[in-house]
């Protein structure tokens, strides 16, 4: 697996250093670090990261908006592929979490942490979480264009489109949905997802959307997910 580069915007730099950015070197991460919007600015235009951690709270700059939002934006517009964490100074009401999860689509679920009482072991499984499907859609994708190599040409446009759905799909369901979630999904679909081939729910997962594609269901699954989890964006799959 190759080195993931990841980028902590805190300008609290005891946080940024000792706790976060250790434990993402001890996990195998390179760390960059940025203690405002402007560094991190620069640093998202001159390198390609895997993850950023955003604080929320570096700077108030109106009474309504905090300068991590302001982040939040320039990522969703220019760098709307990156996965986002959130770190917070105070507790997230759900309502506020609804609310940027249906704004920001690149903060995975459960992608909020509050500093008071800092869940360390939280933080880690979801850094991982997010790595790790990350390195098996470069992994999909990969096995794809060798295939069409092999085969002597690029694939069509058509295919290309649906395999950049796929990828989508999976993307979401590897990270914005639990095991629940895909159990409920599963059975709204008529699949028992317990005997989908395959260990663990990123294998799972893969396995499904190649069931539903194989039988054309697709729009199904986006029509049941969209019901279960409105708080993720479909539109680019509808």
């Amino acid at each position: 697996m190759s080195t993931k580069r990841v980028l902590i915007v805190d300008d609290d730099e005891e946080f940024a250093e000792t706790i976060l950015g250790f434990e993402l070197e001890e996990m195998g991460c390179a760390v960059q670090i940025a203690s405002d919007l402007q560094s991190a600015r620069k640093e998202l235009k001159e390198h390609a990261f895997s993850l950023v951690t955003v604080d929320m709270c570096l700077e108030e700059e109106s009474e309504e908006t905090l300068e991590g939002e302001f982040l939040l934006e320039y990522i969703r517009e220019r760098f709307g592929h990156i996965p986002c964490l959130i770190i917070s100074g105070s507790p997230c009401p759900p309502d506020l979490i609804f609310s940027m999860s249906r704004r920001y689509p690149m903060i995975p679920d459960g992608g909020y942490l509050n500093k008071r009482g800092f869940n360390l072991r939280r933080f880690k499984d979801l850094v991982a979480r997010i790595l790790s499907a990350q390195e098996d859609l470069s992994t999909s994708s990969g096995a794809l264009e060798d295939a069409g190599a092999r085969a002597g040409g690029t694939p069509s446009v058509g295919r290309t489109h649906r395999h950049k759905l796929l990828v989508g799909l999976r993307r979401i369901l590897a990270v914005r949905f639990d095991e629940s979630d895909l159990g409920d999904l599963c059975f709204d679909l008529g699949v028992d997802y317990e005997s989908l081939p395959g260990d663990g729910k990123a294998s799972k997962v893969r396995a499904l959307l190649r069931y539903v594609d194989h039988r054309d269901q697709i729009p199904e699954l986006v029509r049941i997910g969209s019901a279960l989890r409105p708080d993720i964006s479909w539109d680019d799959f509808g």
